[in-house]
């Protein structure tokens, strides 16, 4: 669905490789301040997921955007564990 494979086809693994770590706050301020700010996001969005502000029609309505059809018309699995919710958001 993000068009990874045809973004990276051609570069080296090694040279992709450190384009996977955080940004370090030290060296790269801005980017860092970016990457804090969109986890403030999806922070947000994750509570008002878990808080029921997003109703399941809206949740199937996200859904639609999405390019593969899933088996079932579900809305989005949102209730993550924690441990599994910190995971993906470090991604």
């Amino acid at each position: 669905m993000t068009r990874w494979t045809r973004y990276v086809k051609g570069h080296a693994l090694a040279t992709l490789a450190p384009l996977a770590y955080l940004a370090d706050p030290a060296k790269e301020p801005l980017l860092f301040q970016l990457g804090e700010s969109l986890d403030r996001v999806v922070e947000q969005a994750y509570e008002s997921i878990c808080q029921d502000k997003i109703n399941v029609f809206n949740q199937t309505r996200i859904n639609s955007f999405m390019q593969r059809l899933r088996a079932f018309n579900r809305p989005l699995i949102v209730k993550l564990q924690k441990a599994s919710y910190r995971q993906y958001k470090g991604l």
